[in-house]
């Protein structure tokens, strides 16, 4: 019930085009998760596979149409969070809505993009709304640099910033991840994986 609800709620009527386009896309793959969490719970489709694989297709081509905005390049023409979202939003696409195997999925090179984002951002400027926000993204990102050098990084952003959003457990950490995109069939045993390390 709690899918998606963390996104900044003021990006579907901001006046820049590029957030509401994310924000829709951000709804869309919410809109789908549910649909692979019923049909992992055994819930029958409402809809015919075909009119499913649409819905995929459609959701995943919003995504690799979203405009890229990095920080580094033009500085926060959007808002500081938009490409990290958006990257971090592409890792769960490749892990859950669109899938790929771990040898096909560009998985190193977006978390490279990722860490390369996030690393010119002060986190001290970010209220606590946007922290939670970066946790996920974090969380994402750890989980695309699993086996790189980026893994260790990502781990020890993720430490400082878990502190700042109160955050003393893994269940703790689950119910935050849940707010943003994450299905915890496919997620949890990775998220796990983090926060051991985390901790």
């Amino acid at each position: 019930h709690s899918l998606g609800q963390g996104f900044p709620p003021h990006w579907q009527h901001s006046d820049t085009e590029s957030l509401r386009e994310l924000s829709t896309v951000l709804r869309m793959i919410c809109n789908y998760t549910i649909v692979i969490h019923d049909h992992c719970e055994g819930i029958a489709f409402q809809n015919s596979p075909a009119l499913l694989a649409n819905q995929r297709n459609f959701t995943q081509h919003g995504l690799i149409s979203l405009p890229h905005h990095p920080m580094s390049e033009a500085g926060p023409i959007v808002d500081i969070l938009y490409e990290s979202t958006r990257l971090a939003t592409y890792i769960y696409a490749l892990l859950i809505t669109f899938p790929f195997c771990a040898k096909m999925a560009p998985f190193t090179e977006i978390a490279s993009l990722l860490r390369s984002e996030v690393s010119v951002l002060d986190t001290l400027d970010l209220d606590m709304d946007d922290t939670k926000l970066l946790v996920w993204i974090l969380a994402m990102g750890g989980i695309a640099a699993i086996d790189t050098a980026d893994r260790l990084w990502f781990v020890s952003m993720l430490r400082e910033l878990v502190v700042s959003a109160g955050i003393s457990n893994w269940e703790e950490l689950r119910d935050l991840l849940r707010c943003f995109l994450w299905l915890g069939s496919c997620n949890d045993v990775d998220g796990r994986t983090i926060w051991g390390e985390v901790e």
